[in-house]
């Protein structure tokens, strides 16, 4: 019974653990599209590297701080614009992560 139940845990685990790298990948590709069209909208053509930095920042920060991100991604979905949600809410989780990083 009990390797039953450390069977069951161990799946759970490694069940969540994809869900949540999933579920980074998803927001990051939604903020991603987000700042993409916002910069267009500015007039900037992002470079390659421009969107590799960006993609790179937010699935550190995703990865770090999951339950914001995903709370922010969630919050984001009924505001009235979107992006713009999101973008503010990813933005400074990411500004909260460096600025505790220097302490």
């Amino acid at each position: 019974m009990k390797q039953i139940l450390i069977m069951l845990i161990l799946g759970a685990t490694i069940f969540a653990f994809h869900l949540q790298a999933e579920d980074c990948k998803v927001i990051c590709d939604k903020y991603e599209s987000c700042t993409v069209d916002h910069w267009t909208k500015l007039g900037k053509t992002p470079t390659a590297a421009d969107i590799k930095k960006l993609q790179q920042g937010c699935m550190n920060t995703c990865k770090k701080h999951t339950e914001t991100i995903n709370s922010c991604y969630t919050k984001s979905l009924s505001a009235s614009n979107t992006c713009a949600a999101l973008h503010t809410c990813v933005t400074d989780a990411a500004k909260r992560k460096n600025k505790n990083k220097g302490k």
